[in-house]
């Protein structure tokens, strides 16, 4: 299973490489209650996008929701790199930060009030800087790394798990504490752990000499050790802010996979099961968000079962309600491409560079690139 964990950790850095290219102050929205809300839904469904217009050689990446209306994106403005705070709506944008490195990465944390700056100004080494919504960094911290892996912990932006993987893919994991401005190694057992709880995290127990496509999931205490199987068999999982998100293959002869979805509790709330195509050493996982707010997922559905070799058709994108179990086709004869969704849209393609009008169920461009 290592070369598994390897291929896919790989295959994500090529996708990283592609994305990147070896390539007025605003106010914050005012709380409205729910009638408000009510009352705005059909009037936003309706409102116009106005897609960022940017030079071709500047454009970077957007880099995902600050709120219902606001976006970040990353791009190049001489020898700067620059993150700027974009209204979908309005137009009116604002620069938040400037790098004089290539920023190689930009992560917003779970509660929308900061972000993660990854830069890399050395080849082995990394750098994190932990900045707030109006661009004040908190903490900068150097990773020595080739490559990283982070993730945020849902309950608490002040925590985040870092990994630093070296040229032969070994690695060491760190947990950032920004407001002790602390990094701290840990031993974990995988690379790829996600937290858990504020003191836990998840992974998936792989084993040391077996080969295998499905693991059990478990749960692990930071300070202790002591650990707890969540669930007997996964070929993927995610972690929400509250739900635990995990496939497994109910009939692997028929191709279909179940996404099967825990309460904070470990007792399963719901299950959905979708066609899924094969890549002989594993399943491909299409691409999904979830509006937790709601409980609305949203995936990219394959039209059949089949092998990433024959399978030619594209995908429909599907809204299933974890808490009615009503599914909703969205739009179909779509690419496998990645989502990021807020209550009525979703950012949608490999540099988010389109919208999804969930309402409306079209999609519209989002950044119109200029020559030169």
């Amino acid at each position: 299973m290592e070369k598994n964990r390897m291929f896919s950790f790989i295959l994500l850095f090529v996708t990283v490489c592609i994305l990147f290219g070896c390539n007025n102050p605003e106010t914050s929205p005012t709380q409205k209650n729910d009638g408000e809300e009510q009352k705005e839904e059909p009037e936003q469904s309706k409102a116009e996008i106005l897609p960022i217009e940017i030079s071709e050689n500047s454009f970077q990446k957007i880099v995902g929701w600050v709120d219902e209306e606001n976006i970040l994106y990353l791009h190049k403005v001489a020898e700067q790199t620059h993150l700027t705070k974009y209204n979908v709506f309005t137009g009116q944008s604002k620069t938040i930060y400037k790098s004089d490195q290539l920023v190689i990465d930009a992560i917003i944390s779970p509660s929308s009030e900061r972000v993660l700056i990854h830069t890399a100004p050395l080849t082995y080494s990394a750098t994190v800087t932990i900045i707030d919504m109006e661009g004040n960094p908190l903490v900068t911290q150097d990773i020595p790394s080739k490559e990283i892996y982070y993730n945020w912990n849902g309950s608490n932006h002040d925590l985040l798990f870092i990994v630093g993987f070296a040229e032969d893919w070994s690695y060491q994991t760190y947990i950032l504490n920004t407001s002790k401005k602390e990094l701290v190694p840990i031993q974990a057992p995988e690379p790829f752990i996600k937290w858990y709880t504020l003191d836990s995290y998840l992974y998936q127990d792989w084993g040391e000499d077996t080969i295998s496509i499905a693991a059990p999931i478990f749960s692990r205490n930071i300070d202790n050790q002591e650990k707890s199987k969540i669930v007997d068999s996964s070929i993927h999982f995610q972690k929400f802010k509250k739900e635990l998100l995990s496939v497994f293959m109910k009939n692997q002869e028929n191709g279909n996979g179940t996404y099967q979805f825990f309460s904070e509790v470990g007792e399963v709330t719901a299950e959905y099961t979708v066609p899924l195509i094969s890549r002989y050493s594993d399943w491909l996982i299409p691409y999904y968000d979830m509006i937790e707010e709601s409980g609305v997922f949203l995936t990219l559905v394959a039209k059949s079962s089949g092998t990433v070799d024959t399978y030619n058709d594209k995908f429909t994108l599907t809204s299933w309600n974890v808490k009615t179990q009503k599914e909703n086709k969205v739009l179909e004869d779509l690419d496998n491409e990645p989502l990021s969704c807020s209550k009525n849209y979703c950012l949608f393609g490999f540099q988010f560079e389109k919208i999804i009008n969930l309402k409306e169920k079209v999609i519209v461009p989002l950044v119109q690139l200029k020559k030169g």
